[in-house]
């Protein structure tokens, strides 16, 4: 397990949950309030320990629209300075406010700057004109101890091991915590934008200070990523609800524990049916069809070993479920079924409303309707340099290339993929519809071997991320061409001499494959390192010519012919 050194801001502390409710009346500010806190961070079972600067002075405008509020100050009464507050945030997950956060060493540092008492808002409201509002902050009122979170930690966050499911977070009580007092519980991802809060005090579904623990939805933690928590105690000592109608104001002294959740990724990574066209290509002509060329095939993905125990695919008619088999190499379910004709796959796999059913480790059992209309198959895919793959060298790099997917959509993709004889994986690669050619890297393949190249134009007429969150479902029409590699594959080339020309030339005949890219080299000595490249050219008709002009000033010269793939 990967250690995380987890540093959870949750500044400015309780700021973020009053913006959640809009005041009824549509008035400018949503809230407006001043704290005294400390802060603590936990990564352990054991105590908290306070953060760099724990002590900490907020003070906050809620605004109800982006612009509603022009301007912001707050004074500590009678003679303090007046600090304007700055605006930030605007967006859907981060609401507008003017805010203030002080951050000290000790509480008698913040005390010195910021004492109890009075403090003076004055809040220039676009609709509501200026309001100068006063809240008394005095009693440190501080709750007795921090946020101690009771889940088990492992390597310093708490993970969630099923996100499908609903996660309950447990704390020990607040000390001396009432129904008047109230808990706050703040989420928000690695960037520090806000995911998820609890309700303010008043509103529904809020924590009064006896709670003991906060129950998260199915689905409502993001999975697969770190999560920074705030676990908010939180004493009021002033509300004030009728200097501003409709807009609450409150003075508070709270506690506050920072940590870390990992929700873990879900049970499947993916699931699709897919309708299935097939093709060979054997020379540089079109793609032919094969023997069984139409498929209907239906997949789950895992995204880890034993997290599916079992999976089914359910058509409209006859509505019968067929089981996906296991691959026992990999997290693959899947079922396949292949025709002869178009007519007799349509005919067996209609369109219409189709189910799969999975049966996971932790998500449970699902029901993931999908839909199959009529059929959309991209064009087969051609690949232009077939003769490239005939007889290249493998210490190489091969380039495929192919003709455009025409008509490709925004969500279509291209899949190339290699495998060996014993139908092992080699190459494997998703590139987007508008490629036209993939580079295996050198040392891809093994001359003596042979291998299958296919490229896979996929036409995606569905796809979904809500209904199983988490994964992705689809709906597909694939055009697949199969082609054979065949690295230093065929006959070597052989090197003739037909004759010396007048003036003491020889002129060389390569004889090789038809459209493959030879050279001939030249040696002295056929010691090692001594041969030098003295031309590369295509075998046009399977051969090509050379005269080697410089062979009459030599005693001696030995030549060599090679593929130069």
């Amino acid at each position: 397990m990967i250690l995380l050194k987890c540093r959870w801001a949750i500044a400015p502390v309780l700021l973020l949950p009053f913006l959640a409710t809009p005041a009824v009346r549509g008035a400018d500010v949503v809230i407006y309030l001043v704290a005294k806190g400390n802060n603590y961070n936990q990564n352990s079972s054991a105590p908290p320990v306070p953060k760099g600067s724990p002590a900490r002075f907020n003070a906050l405008v809620g605004l109800s629209a982006t612009n509603s509020v022009t301007n912001a100050t707050v004074q500590a009464l009678p003679s303090g300075s007046i600090i304007p507050m700055l605006l930030q945030g605007g967006t859907a997950s981060s609401p507008a406010t003017f805010t203030l956060q002080a951050k000290y060493t000790s509480q008698s540092v913040l005390d010195a700057a910021y004492p109890n008492g009075n403090y003076q808002f004055v809040i220039d409201a676009v609709h509501d004109h200026t309001k100068t509002l006063t809240l008394a902050l005095s009693g440190n009122a501080y709750p007795a101890s921090a946020p101690y979170v009771t889940n088990p930690f492992e390597s310093n966050v708490i993970f969630i091991t099923n996100p499908a499911a609903p996660f309950t977070l447990t704390w020990n009580a607040f000390p001396g915590g009432t129904v008047n007092d109230f808990i706050l519980v703040m989420l928000s991802d690695s960037q520090g934008n806000p995911i998820y809060q609890t309700p303010y005090p008043g509103q529904a579904g809020a924590l009064k200070g006896t709670a003991t623990s906060v129950v998260f939805p199915p689905n409502s933690l993001p999975a697969g990523s770190l999560i920074g928590v705030s676990l908010i105690f939180a004493k009021v000592v002033q509300t004030n609800l009728t200097a501003y109608p409709g807009v609450p104001g409150y003075a508070a002294y709270y506690t506050a524990t920072s940590f870390g959740m990992v929700a873990l990724a879900e049970d499947v990574a993916f699931y699709n049916i897919s309708k299935h066209q097939v093709f060979t290509q054997s020379d540089t002509g079109p793609p032919a069809l094969v023997g069984s060329s139409y498929r209907f095939v239906a997949q789950v993905i895992a995204n880890a070993s034993n997290t599916v125990t079992n999976a089914q695919v359910q058509p409209p008619a006859p509505a019968v479920l067929e089981p996906l088999s296991p691959d026992p190499t990999d997290t693959v379910f899947a079922y396949q079924k292949n025709f002869t004709s178009q007519a007799g796959l349509d005919a067996a796999f209609v369109t219409g409303a189709y189910a799969i059913q999975v049966n996971a480790v932790h998500d449970g059992s699902r029901v993931l309707p999908m839909t199959m209309p009529a059929d959309a198959f991209p064009v087969a895919p051609h690949v232009s340099d077939w003769t490239a793959t005939q007889g290249f060298n493998a210490a190489a790099s091969l380039k495929l290339t192919w003709d455009p997917f025409t008509g490709a959509g925004a969500q279509d993709d291209i899949h190339v993929l290699a495998i060996d004889s014993l139908g092992n994986g080699v190459s494997d690669t998703l590139l987007s519809s508008s490629a036209t050619n993939f580079v295996f890297p050198a040392g891809t393949f093994q001359n003596g071997q042979t291998y299958q190249a296919q490229v896979q134009f996929r036409h995606f007429a569905t796809e979904d991320t809500i209904t199983y969150p988490g994964a992705t479902g689809a709906v597909r029409f694939i055009s697949r061409t199969i082609l054979n590699l065949t690295p230093g594959g065929g006959a070597p080339p052989s090197l003739a001499v037909v004759a010396a020309n007048g003036a003491g030339s020889f002129q060389l005949v390569l004889s090789g494959q038809a459209g493959l890219l030879y050279a001939i080299d030249a040696s002295t000595n056929l010691q090692a390192g001594s041969w030098v490249p003295l031309v590369t050219n295509t075998a046009v008709g399977g051969q090509f010519t050379f005269t080697d002009s410089q062979s009459s000033k030599l005693s001696a010269r030995f030549y060599r012919g090679r593929t130069a793939n």
